[in-house]
């Protein structure tokens, strides 16, 4: 699966004060006590010098990187990966780019910037598989078990939000968001009791480690980036209707009980009732201003947000797709 993490820096550089030693195919970097060494292929020495001073300069994009490096090939966007992660990457920036901007406009500029991603990056494979008739009655299950997760830990990865919320409207946003995601879960429990997924065996499953990972990553922004959890939401609220019609058309040609699917689909009619899509635009909006050290945090927190639905549903149909998996999956 291609990624796209990257993608959120337009014209990356190393940050101020990163200083870096160049030794042969080695380059130390240092910042505020703490760094790294990058080893780079034999070969890519004259290379890994160049490369190194473009990022102390900055003002070069992605592909005129790898245009002026093309010996070093992937391994430049491995590099610059890495780099982010340990945080020693930030946009080189240009005269013409304020150093903040409105919420509002960020949010537009956000949500462009995830739907590009998503038309580009992600090409649903559950939803592929479903037109094309090729899930299999467990892995329709699969898909509800990993829904019910999600749904499940919605008010307990909301809830530590409410106490940093920044703003009395954003307090009551979240508060009115808080409760009606309560006992939702309460529609995927009678989903899957229907095909023989108790509530006492849903208590000893195990999600997915994609799901894991999306419940956790909700979590910790609720906990220490709150922005980063207000532009998040709208991922799981947004109305897919031809994914619901082709889950249905599915369910119904394996003759899958309607309690099954019914809720499923009744779920996902609610939250569009009641316009949960449109919880991350009014969150973000409210926010005065956003810097773009900010925006760039919370782009990239929403490329890996995307990049992990998409390694969800492919482990979806990887998994329980397995007819030697156990599903459900449960505590050992």
């Amino acid at each position: 699966m291609n990624t796209f993490t990257i993608d959120t820096f337009e014209r990356p550089r190393l940050r101020d004060h990163v200083t870096v030693e160049v030794s042969g195919r080695s380059a130390i970097l240092e910042y505020r006590q703490q760094g790294c060494t990058l080893e780079f292929p034999e070969g890519t020495e004259q290379e890994a010098t160049s490369l190194v001073t473009a990022l102390k300069q900055g003002g070069r994009t992605d592909a005129e990187l790898r245009a002026a490096h093309p010996v070093l090939g992937e391994e430049l966007a491995v590099m610059l990966r890495e780099l982010d992660a340990l945080g020693l990457l930030t946009e080189s920036g240009t005269p013409r780019v304020p150093d903040a901007i409105k919420g509002r406009q960020f949010y537009n500029d956000l949500y462009r910037m995830a739907d590009r991603a998503k038309r580009r990056y992600f090409k649903s494979r559950y939803y592929e598989a479903l037109l094309s008739g090729e899930v299999t009655r467990a892995q329709l299950i699969g898909y509800a078990l990993e829904y019910y997760h999600l749904v499940a830990m919605a008010p307990t990865l909301l809830a530590p939000a409410l106490a940093y919320a920044d703003s009395p409207r954003s307090k009551t946003l979240l508060l009115d968001f808080y409760e009606s995601e309560l006992r939702h879960d309460r529609f995927l429990i009678g989903a899957l009791g229907a095909v023989g997924v108790s509530a006492d065996t849903l208590a000893e499953t195990v999600p997915l480690p994609a799901t894991f990972t999306l419940c956790s990553s909700l979590g910790a922004y609720a906990r220490q980036h709150l922005l980063s959890f207000k532009a998040a939401l709208f991922l799981f609220e947004e109305p897919y209707d031809e994914f619901n019609d082709a889950f249905r058309a599915r369910c119904q040609a394996l003759e899958m009980p309607p309690r099954f699917y019914e809720p499923i689909i009744r779920h996902a009619a609610l939250n569009e009732d009641a316009e949960h899509d449109a919880i991350s635009e009014r969150l973000v909006s409210d926010v005065e201003a956003v810097s773009t050290e900010e925006q760039q945090v919370v782009k990239k927190h929403i490329a890996i947000m995307i990049e992990t639905l998409a390694r969800q549903e492919e482990q979806i149909l990887r998994y329980y797709g397995d007819p030697s998996n156990p599903c459900p999956r449960l505590f050992a």
